[in-house]
């Protein structure tokens, strides 16, 4: 995930080279890059934050509405049960 949104929203002047035997990422730069390198880094970690508490709180709501359908056959089943 981390790989994706470096690739797709990298600046064309940043190259990452990506060795996912040892898992690393490495990037050769100029000394005039960095700060940019760092802002870019900031919002791939906020990005990240913020896709792991997105799925995180779809997970709740996928459980809420499992739930919810549960509950909702149960009182079906209720109602259509013949009075005797």
């Amino acid at each position: 995930m981390i790989k994706g949104l470096i690739e797709f929203h990298r600046s064309k002047d940043l190259r990452f080279e990506y060795n996912f035997s040892q898992r690393l990422v490495e990037i050769d730069l100029e000394i005039d890059q960095l700060k940019s390198l760092q802002l870019f880094l900031q919002w791939i970690s906020a990005s990240f934050l913020r896709e792991i508490d997105f799925k995180k709180n779809l997970k709740t709501v996928l459980e809420f509405e499992n739930r919810y359908k549960i509950a909702r056959a149960e009182v079906y089943a209720l109602i259509q049960k013949p009075v005797s």
